[in-house]
């Protein structure tokens, strides 16, 4: 076999794994009418928990595509983590964010996840988004890793790849998580005082200061 049959026979070799993992990865996500059936569920839920579901969704195409991807995350979070999502407790946070606009997958996932508390990766999200300080070290650690990256990105991905890393960060074994010291500045104040009791607070700050010179 000449040098060239055998780069030739190689990049057919290389050529047919990449087609075979491609098949692979298409065939891992199967859609079944139980699961169709389920999300048509869980979307005539959302709609009634949000009013204003319409302004991300104007068209029957648009509700199919995004019922398509919402059940193609579902079952690929259950392929990459071997766990359902707790739709139940999603439902719950949903009825609780007090908003009429549908969430984005990522958000709801995240809901999903909720682990309760002001140091739960939903508010940790919503606090990256809404641009507050982090509260928790693992949350800083995320941002650190991911934020520039998750802002610059639409925001579906950007909340998937938030939420991605900070679950990554907090499964690792190398990092202690801590809640971070927020400084609260006094707020600046003026006093207002009557004009005949300017004199003694005057004579208070002389007497003070004397004392101090003694």
């Amino acid at each position: 076999m000449s040098i060239e049959q055998a780069k030739a026979q190689v990049a057919k070799i290389q050529q047919s794994a990449k087609t075979g993992r491609w098949k692979q990865e298409k065939q891992q996500v199967v859609i079944t009418d139980k699961a169709k059936e389920k999300m048509n569920e869980l979307f005539e839920t959302l709609e009634a928990i949000f009013p204003a579901w319409r302004v991300s969704m104007k068209s029957d195409a648009a509700i199919s595509n995004v019922k398509l991807l919402w059940t193609e995350e579902f079952i690929q979070h259950k392929l990459d983590t071997g766990e359902n999502l707790n739709i139940e407790q999603g439902i719950r946070l949903a009825k609780a964010s007090e908003s009429d606009f549908f969430p984005s997958i990522g958000k709801f996932i995240s809901w999903c996840h909720e682990d309760g508390g002001l140091t739960g990766e939903n508010e940790a999200l919503e606090r990256f988004n809404e641009a507050k300080p982090p509260l928790t070290y693992i949350e800083q650690v995320t941002r650190s890793r991911c934020g520039y990256k998750a802002k610059r990105m639409p925001q579906e991905k950007g909340d998937r790849l938030f939420l991605k890393i900070f679950r990554e960060v907090k499964a690792s074994s190398t990092v202690q998580d801590r809640t971070l010291m927020i400084e609260h500045k006094p707020e600046e104040k003026t006093i207002f005082t009557r004009k005949e009791n300017q004199g003694e607070i005057n004579q208070s700050g002389v007497n003070g200061l004397k004392k101090l010179l003694k």
